[in-house]
């Protein structure tokens, strides 16, 4: 699997740009926003998620690991492909997750691609694995607040080595310590804590 490509950018498109890595020329299809950033001969370092269709493979590129992780977790949903989840993520991970959660159906079926049935699925089968990154909405409000601390919280442990088997059976402490105040340092050391003892 090809993790990340760091290179210069030798085309930009619409949805797509060129990469030339050592010489080698990749192209990798990205959100439009993306592309949008990027000029000519820009060094740029792209995570990637390959994706093996029937016409061959196709790269797609994002700006960090954790875009590149829900789109791979979107397509999860039947009826969900490539092109649909590149936009879904394109939308923001934040929001869509709040969208989810919250069942926000107006908001999912307004997604490029995404209709009222595929909006019903991806509210059956992600609401639970999203629901530990999206504070309870009854919890106290704090300046800034939103789903990125858990997030952040999240990926840290990831990064550490830990599954989502064992991050989620953590997930009612860290949510009821999210409501408390916590900072996300905090809430590592919680998890840490909390995952020696398991």
């Amino acid at each position: 699997m090809i993790a990340f490509l760091r290179g210069k950018i030798a085309g930009v498109n619409s949805d797509h740009v060129v990469m030339d890595v050592q010489g080698v020329g990749y192209k990798v299809y990205v959100a439009p926003s993306l592309a949008a950033t990027f000029r000519l001969g820009q060094e740029a370092l792209l995570h990637t998620q390959l994706v093996w269709r029937e016409d061959g493979p196709t790269l797609y590129g994002f700006a960090d690991p954790r875009e590149r992780d829900f789109f791979v977790l979107v397509q999860t949903v039947p009826g969900i492909g490539p092109k649909v989840a590149l936009g879904v993520v394109a939308a923001g991970i934040d929001r869509v997750s709040r969208a989810v959660v919250e069942e926000d159906m107006a908001f999912l079926r307004g997604l490029s691609g995404v209709g009222r049935k595929t909006a019903d699925r991806l509210v059956v089968d992600l609401r639970d694995r999203l629901s530990g990154l999206v504070p309870d909405a009854a919890g106290p409000e704090r300046e800034g607040s939103g789903v990125r601390p858990m997030e952040d919280v999240v990926a840290a442990l990831s990064a550490l080595g830990y599954n989502e088997r064992e991050i989620q059976s953590i997930m009612p402490v860290l949510r009821r310590e999210w409501k408390e105040g916590r900072e996300p340092e905090e809430m590592i050391r919680l998890a840490l804590s909390q995952l020696a003892h398991r």
